[in-house]
């Protein structure tokens, strides 16, 4: 799991503009584009997992926040219409913090757990960013028997599931639908519609409907090595590296904290403990039950398609248009019955 950002912003007088100077002898006025819609400081709280066919059932979190006013339910209506696992918390900062971490984990564990039946641990991959080592978080985590994985602070560019393969494609597909938008608008904007269709569109194509199993071995979480990317695999070289605990100290390196502060031991203990606690119990033992919910019956996600390619030859402007319009992703499967996207109200404080 991780955040990105996917803020809808109106475009604006920035740039090259004329100084004030000039323009208060010249009598000229500067009048900002709207393109419609509120504002809105917005963060994708995105998954992938291992499972092809838990996959297409995983919550894919946006959290909007308008800026000076509440949502109209024009724009709630919107929201809805952009379909499961799609789902839109509001009541929230724009950003996630431990409170949503908590949240989201318990939608988690419901959807896994009510996944084909499926009641299973859950390793969580997580950077070490202050939401995600609040002290409550992981508490929280561990009361529903989800074991944390740490990526070592400031290696996320090169450890971070997400971070490696996932968020970029989805940021370049996103932005390159916007400027099809702008093409095709005849005042060259992005309408709020547009905006959030582009989100739900790249959402469901490039991470909902995607099988990203085999992006865990790419960076080295997997028993074995041979499919690691070579700037990973350059660090290891021929090096047999066995599973083993850190030590206090070792631990407060890859978090980024001293290692004599309480906070730093406290995370230590939960964080390591779960694991040493797993390893002791019987075969076959599970976790607590988590909330059973409706999901319907879904396909597993398919492969990536392959990279797209304009014919030789191709007159510009058309292949210009077809590569905005590729979307490296795969379509939602025909057939299935629609769902709205869900929303939630987050407790104050809870």
């Amino acid at each position: 799991m991780d955040e990105t950002s996917v803020s809808a912003s109106h475009d604006t007088d920035k740039g090259w503009v004329v100084n004030a100077g000039v323009r208060a002898s010249s009598n000229l006025t500067t009048v900002a584009s709207r393109s419609g819609g509120p504002v809105l400081s917005c963060t994708l709280l995105g998954c992938i997992c291992s499972d092809s066919a838990v996959q297409p059932h995983l919550p894919q979190v946006l959290l909007p926040k308008a800026r000076g006013a509440e949502l109209p339910q024009y724009v709630l209506d919107q929201f809805s219409a952009c379909g499961a696992p799609l789902e839109f918390w509001h009541g929230t900062n724009g950003w996630v913090d431990y409170v949503s971490m908590k949240h989201w984990a318990t939608r988690l564990r419901s959807v896994v757990q009510s996944c084909h039946g499926l009641q299973t641990w859950i390793l969580l991959v997580l950077d070490c960013a202050t939401c995600h080592l609040d002290i409550r978080t992981i508490r929280h985590l561990r009361s529903l028997g989800i074991l944390v994985l740490l990526i070592p602070s400031k290696l996320t560019y090169l450890l971070q599931p997400c971070d490696v393969e996932v968020f970029g494609m989805f940021k370049d597909t996103l932005r390159r639908a916007s400027l099809l938008k702008r093409l095709r608008n005849h005042d060259g904007l992005v309408p709020f519609t547009d905006w959030l269709s582009n989100v739900s569109t790249t959402v469901h194509g490039i991470i909902s409907n995607v099988d990203w199993s085999e992006t865990f071995a790419r960076v080295g979480l997997a028993r074995e090595y041979q499919a690691m990317r070579s700037d990973i695999a350059s660090y290891v070289v021929d090096q047999d590296i066995g599973p083993r605990l850190p030590s206090v100290a070792e631990f407060a390196e890859l978090i980024g904290r001293p290692a004599h502060s309480e906070l730093t031991q406290s995370l230590y203990r939960m964080v390591l403990s779960a694991h040493v606690e797993l390893a002791d119990k019987l075969p076959g033992a599970m976790p607590k039950s988590g909330a059973q919910i409706d999901l319907p019956v879904l396909a597993p996600a398919p492969r990536r398609p392959a990279h797209w390619a304009p014919a030789p030859h191709a007159e510009v402007t058309q292949a210009l248009q077809e590569y905005l319009a590729h979307s490296n992703g795969n379509p939602q499967p025909a057939g299935v019955v629609f769902r709205e996207a869900r929303h939630f109200v987050r407790p104050i404080g809870a």
